[in-house]
């Protein structure tokens, strides 16, 4: 099982935007300041906006990449073996 450490920055290995990036990068940096909770409560309400998008968004793009998968792999059982790579 991978520690939250490991999920973090898989996580964030995943994200492109780089505006998105940088909000996360301070709301981490300011959580070695702030205690627990304290975080969330100090984000403007479009900033705590912005935070529950972006992580509908990952959890969007991770839900459409299993699918594909899935949809590949039963295309792949249905027709029998699969196509190699020449």
């Amino acid at each position: 099982m991978k520690s939250v450490k490991e999920n973090l920055h898989s996580l964030i290995d995943t994200i492109g935007d780089e505006m998105l990036l940088e909000s996360v990068y301070e709301i981490l940096q300011q959580s070695s300041t702030n205690s627990n909770g304290a975080i969330w409560q100090s984000l403007s309400a479009k900033q705590q906006q912005e935070v529950v998008q972006a992580a509908s968004s990952l959890s969007d793009v991770r839900q459409l990449s299993n699918n594909a998968m899935i949809e590949k792999n039963e295309k792949t059982i249905k027709n029998g073996k699969p196509k190699t790579a020449k």
